[in-house]
């Protein structure tokens, strides 16, 4: 694994309109909505820049042009911007989507969001909990009917992993707990090809481990963006000879 990744390689990966396309097809098609499914719930997408954010905006309106309206760039070189974010702070007014480069983290308040995506990388700590911080006000009624419980983040650039390897904190989740026990269940593993612990009950044991490893490591997502960072592991670990 890299301890980098250069910027011309980042833009070329944040640029690219495949991958613009499927942030956006994840958004629409998993991301919580409202009006009974008909309408995705109020959204803040985090671009790199200017350019990025108008380049998502203009994709957007291909993929969706039914959707007029729907999406919107608000970083300050939007004119008349404090009209462009009350708009978008109106529960029942379009844009449904804010497409924001270093603005909407701080400072406003909007119940109705219910879906972050982070599609830039966020190098301070404290701005990235003032990010999430968006999505934590809570709204009575705002699920038809029901009350707000929660709000999706959409991370494509990698930023809970690079935070937790950073000593950042993060409150424990699914994903996280399966995660560390498959990393136990690895170095468990590990350990027990020492002769000294090749006995038959202890051999079987790790034949197990690696038996529940595999199917874990194939069910992999390889279209994910952090996967197909370390695909040649998953390659490796997905057959049982190379435990």
């Amino acid at each position: 694994m890299p301890d980098s990744i250069e910027s011309s390689a980042l833009n070329e990966w944040v640029f690219n309109e495949d991958t613009i396309r499927e942030v956006l097809r994840t958004l629409m098609t998993n991301g919580l909505k409202i009006d009974y499914g008909d309408k995705i719930g109020k959204t803040i997408l985090f671009a790199r820049n200017h350019r990025h954010a108008e380049k998502i905006f203009e994709v957007f309106g291909r993929e969706y042009p039914h959707l007029t309206g729907y999406a919107k760039v608000i970083d300050n070189q939007t004119g008349y911007v404090q009209n462009a974010i009350d708009e978008f702070s109106e529960a029942n007014k379009l844009p449904q989507i804010a497409i924001t480069v270093d603005m909407l983290y701080t400072g406003i308040d909007i119940p109705e969001i219910l879906n972050l995506v982070f599609f830039k990388k966020v190098m301070s700590k404290a701005k990235f909990w003032q990010m999430i911080g968006r999505g934590t006000r809570l709204c009575p009624g705002l699920l038809d009917g029901k009350d707000k419980e929660k709000f999706y983040i959409f991370d494509f650039c990698g930023n809970f992993e690079f935070f937790r390897m950073n000593k950042g904190s993060s409150a424990m989740n699914v994903v996280s707990l399966q995660s560390a026990i498959f990393h136990l269940r690895f170095e468990l593993a590990y350990k027990l090809q020492d002769l000294e612990f090749q006995t038959d009950r202890l051999m079987e044991y790790r034949k197990s481990l690696v038996d529940h490893m595999v199917p874990k490591v194939k069910e992999l997502n390889r279209d994910n963006f952090a996967v197909r960072q370390h695909l040649k592991y998953v390659d490796l670990y997905s057959t049982e000879d190379n435990y």
